[in-house]
C-alpha cells in the first residue's frame, strides 16, 4: 500500500487493488486499507468520511429502509441496511418508450 501511495494512487485506488488482490468483500479491503500503516496519516479522517457518507445514506434512503442491523465485536462493527422491495408496478401501464412487457 505505501508503494501504491508512493506513486499516487488514492485510497479508493488502494481499496481497489486491495479488494482485487485478496478477492475480498469491500468491507475487508476498507478495512485493510482505512486502518494501514500507509494511510495512518489519513485514517482518523478517512473514517469519519465513511460515517459521514453512511449517515447521508441513511437521510437520504430514511422512507426506503426496512431495517438496520448493528453488530458491535471486538474486531470492530457490522452495519447491514435492509431495504424495502421496490413498490410493484401494474403490469398493465407500461412506462414512457416501453411496451406493457417493459420491452422498448
Amino acid at each position: 500500500l505505501a508503494g501504491l501511495r508512493s506513486r499516487g494512487a488514492g485510497i479508493l485506488e488502494c481499496i481497489k487493488r486491495v479488494r482485487q488482490a485478496r478477492g475480498c468483500p469491500l468491507g475487508e479491503a476498507t478495512a485493510a486499507v482505512g486502518n494501514s500503516a500507509a494511510w495512518a496519516d489519513q485514517r482518523d479522517a478517512f473514517w469519519q468520511h465513511q460515517r459521514d457518507m453512511f449517515e447521508e445514506f441513511l437521510a437520504f434512503s430514511q422512507d426506503r429502509i426496512a431495517s438496520v442491523e448493528h453488530t458491535m465485536r471486538s474486531d470492530g462493527e457490522t452495519v447491514v441496511v435492509r431495504l424495502k422491495a421496490p413498490p410493484e408496478h401494474d403490469q398493465g401501464t407500461a412506462a414512457p418508450g416501453t411496451s406493457p412487457g417493459g420491452e422498448r
